[in-house]
Parts: C-alpha cells; structure tokens; sequence
C-alpha cells in the first residue's frame, strides 16, 4: 500500500498558512447544492475541503488501474477545518489505517462461554490427546512453524491447541479443500465425515483419526456452535489482515499503471472499483448544460476586521483573487478592496457535473478474494467493553471510529461529485462604488481589463490550478447603479491535449463510509 502524496495543488503561500472558515456561507454553499443533485443522485454530499482535483480515467486501454486515481480514492476522510466539511489523508492512508484497526480485533468467547469451552475440553480431554498423538505419529509433528503459519492464515483459534489445529487446518481446510475451515458443527452432523474430506489421504491412518474426530465432535456437542463462531471469527480477521497487507493477483490485489510514464507497478495494490463507466463520466464532464448553479448572500458580519499582515487572512466570508505578474503576487480580497462592499451575493456555476461511485474490493469468505468488511470492526465497536461472544478490540483502535459530525477520522469515500471546472464565479455588490473599484482594478489588469489567477472562497474554496495553467479572468461589469455592479470571474479553458490517464476534475465534495457506524 502507498502513503505518498498524491500531486498537489498549488495554494500560494499564504494559503498553506490560513485555517480559517466561515462556517454560515460553507453550510448555505452545501444546502444549495445537496437541493439541486437531490433529484438526480438522491443523496448527500459533504464539501471535501483540500485535495480538489480527481483523476477521474481510472483505467487504460488494457483495464489497468491509474495510479493516481488509486492515490485519490484510497485516501482516508476525517473532519475538514470548518465544521461540516471533510479533508483527505495522502494516498493509502484508508487501506493502512484499515489494517491498523483490524489489527485490534480479535474474536472472543464470553466469559461464561469460555468455562463452558473448558468443562466440556476437560471432559473430552483424553480423547483430543488421543488424536494428537496419533496425528502426529501418522503424519508427522506439529512444529512452533506450523502453529505460526496457522495463526498468521486461520487465526488465532487455530494455533490455541494442536487439537484444534488438526480441526481447523488438517481436517477443516486441508483434507476438506475449503479456503475457510469446515466448522466443528458440520463435521459433527455429518453422517459420513469422510464425505466432507474428499483430499484425506486414502489410508487407515487418515480413516482412524477422522472416526476419532467425528467421537470427539460428539462429546463437544454442547458448545459446537460457539466453536464455530470462535474458529470462524478468528479466521476472518486473518484473512482481512493478510488480504490487506499483502495484495496479490490470488486474493484480488490489482496492478496499477503510472498515468505519465505508462509502465505498470509490480507490487500490487488492494483491490478498488470504481463502479460506473469511463463514457458515461466522460459524457458527464462535457456536457455544458449540466450546471449546478448556487447563490449565496453575504452581509456585513460576515466579515471581520482586516488584519495588518497581508499572509494572515480573517476567519469571515473572504473572496480573494491571487493574481500572478512576472516576480509579483498579488492578493485581491474582494470583500475589502476600496470600491468594494460587504453586502451581495455569490453565484457559483459548477460545470459538467458527474457523481462517481467508489467501492473497496470487499472480501467474500467464499473464494477469500478481497480486502474490505465493515463487520469485525462494527461488531467491536459495539461490544466494546462489554462481556460478549464474538469481535472485541484488544486495545485502542487509533482512530476515532465515530461519525464524521462527531469527529470521527476513520472513514473512506463512496461517492465523489466532480465536475469539469467551476465555470464562473460572480460578485453581485450592493451598496458599493463601481467607479472606485474600477480605478484600483486597473492596477493590475491587463489590456482588457482583466485580472487573471487563482481564486479563492472563503479561504479554503480554491480554483484554479497554476501546474496545469488552469487560470479564472476577472472582469467588472456594471450594474444598475454605481452602487450595485458585478465582478465575474470566468475559468480558462484547460487543454485538451492533456493525456487521457492525466485527465482531471474539480472535485466539489463526496459521501463517505465510516466502518463502525454505517455498516
């Protein structure tokens, strides 16, 4: 798994330095775009507050994977800095927190079922004793490695005892042919258990230690099925640990192709899918009649006092344009640049939108191919602290497992709205000076009359991306009045001979799946 960072988009200087948010406009910004994808998508997205460009052709030619929307989609979402937002970890930070958490789980009787699992062992325990040493004069020891290697593939239940290694790994999986062991109820009740070992090897040695299998299963019958659970809950939390850890081609860990040198990787990652077709997200992206249109007023205290420093930005409403000239930068916020009022409205138009749904590869007991299941780490959430049978935690998880309202960090995404660009942005000023604005717009436009850069909302709505020269234009354009008047900003057109696998997205925000609550 990777835990690099994916490229980054450029924010200027003062930018990185800025935590601030207002939290009014970023919740009326999320209502009026939640109301207009209601009907469409019928769901809910959160504003994703940093890494704002997707990769969104997640596959070549040959169907493998792009790496960089690998390095997207497997990031981990915790809350972003203004409430009612999210942030993005680097790259793999979901898959290796995943393991982290899993790692904690183990499956367990209670304490009244573990003195039920003793009296009965006791009972039957000079016939389990019996099979042990006739297993391992028949076949050969049960070496420390062979009980470490069962640990490490079936579980802890299956390194508790040579016994129940016979049962889980010889018998269960081994003489069965099964990836996940045969459990101790179904080769209690079957009639003929030999039938259920179809790669027992055909000798009396193997017929005798099945026929003692089969008798001791009998004097076990009072907790058999809690042994199923015990075997069955601590095979699973291996096979999540090992398929998550160590992704190959058997358990459906997947290539990934560089999207700009085109060479595959050959360490393999854990499986993703990305379940919706590349033409119909294409189809999405291109087309300019879908528009997310939103408005949203702003008032005088909505912003706070200007500060000294030019690098320090107040926690209010900010609308700033960093406008770039040669050695210079300048920084435009539009809410106080003489000629300017805080009292309007902004028009956001979000262009070509598509909702991209994300899954991780889940695991099937079945065939053991796969990395993901919510369940473990759902049912120890929920036990937690309680004297039960089945999931625990050994200790602290490492994450806040909780929602995301309430802080948690240990989330993935599921769905990413994108769009092709924010195609405009405009200021509607009330209560201004168009004439005074315009002479200090003319600072720094250009011939016509334009101010070109990075845009800004609120500090932490950034658009534009200088490594793609993906610029907006800022033009005035009056009103009715030289009280009320706009300012429009309008995106570039970016490339269009930028590689397909390089080919991006805005992202506007995305839902979200947190393991221990939304199972």
């Amino acid at each position: 798994m990777k835990n690099k960072n994916a490229g980054s988009f450029n924010q200027g200087i003062c930018n990185r330095l800025y935590a601030g948010c207002n939290e009014q406009f970023l919740r009326e910004l999320t209502d009026a775009i939640n109301k207009v994808i209601a009907d469409i998508y019928h769901t809910q997205i959160t504003l994703i507050m940093n890494s704002p460009l997707f990769t969104w052709y997640y596959h070549n030619s040959n169907q493998v994977f792009n790496e960089s929307t690998f390095d997207y989609i497997s990031k981990r979402v915790f809350p972003g800095d203004c409430p009612g937002t999210a942030k993005l970890s680097p790259a793999g930070g979901f898959p290796n927190a995943y393991s982290q958490v899993v790692n904690a789980v183990e499956y367990t009787p209670s304490t009244g079922d573990e003195r039920k699992i003793e009296e009965a062992q006791l009972n039957a325990a000079v016939q389990a004793q019996a099979i042990v040493v006739d297993y391992q004069d028949f076949f050969g020891e049960i070496t420390y490695q062979d009980l470490v290697e069962a640990q490490k593939n079936y579980g802890d239940w299956a390194s508790h005892t040579k016994f129940d290694y016979i049962i889980t790994v010889v018998l269960g999986c081994q003489w069965s042919g099964k990836k996940d062991p045969l459990t101790y109820s179904k080769m209690a009740n079957a009639k003929n258990l030999r039938k259920l070992l179809p790669k027992a090897p055909h000798t009396n040695e193997a017929d005798k230690i099945i026929k003692d299998v089969s008798s001791y299963l009998d004097m076990m019958e009072p907790v058999n099925k809690v042994l199923d659970q015990t075997q069955q809950g601590s095979w699973a939390i291996a096979r999540l640990k090992n398929n998550t850890m160590y992704p190959s081609a058997d358990n459906g860990g997947m290539e990934t192709v560089d999207p700009i040198t085109g060479q595959v990787s050959t360490t393999l990652q854990v499986g993703y899918k990305i379940c919706r077709q590349l033409k119909d997200i294409q189809g999405d992206l291109e087309d300019e009649q879908r528009i997310i249109k939103v408005e949203i007023p702003f008032q005088e205290n909505t912003q706070m006092e200007k500060p000294e420093s030019p690098c320090v930005k107040p926690a209010g409403l900010t609308v700033l344009v960093q406008s770039f000239s040669k050695k210079n930068i300048f920084y435009h916020d539009m809410l106080k640049i003489p000629g300017s009022s805080q009292e309007g409205s902004i028009e956001i138009e979000y262009q070509g939108y598509s909702m991209v749904p994300i899954a991780p590869l889940a695991w099937s007991p079945d065939t053991d191919i796969g990395w993901y299941s919510a369940k473990p780490i759902a049912r120890a959430y929920e036990n937690d602290k309680k004297d039960v049978t089945g999931f625990t935690f050994l200790g602290d998880p490492g994450y806040n497992l909780q929602p995301l309202d309430a802080g948690g960090n240990f989330g993935f995404l599921r769905n990413l709205l994108i769009c092709n660009n924010v195609s405009r942005t405009t200021i509607n000023y009330k209560n201004a000076d168009f004439k005074k604005l315009k002479n200090h717009w003319k600072k720094y436009c250009d011939e016509n009359e334009m101010v070109n850069g990075l845009l800004t909302l609120s500090g932490v709505l950034n658009k534009g991306d200088v490594s793609e020269k993906f610029f907006y234009s800022g033009k005035l354009k009056s009103g009715p009045s030289n009280n009320e008047f706009s300012v429009i900003f309008s995106a570039s057109k970016k490339q269009s001979t930028v590689p397909l696998l390089e080919r991006t997205a805005y992202v506007i925000g995305g839902n979200f799946e947190f393991p221990a609550v939304n199972e």
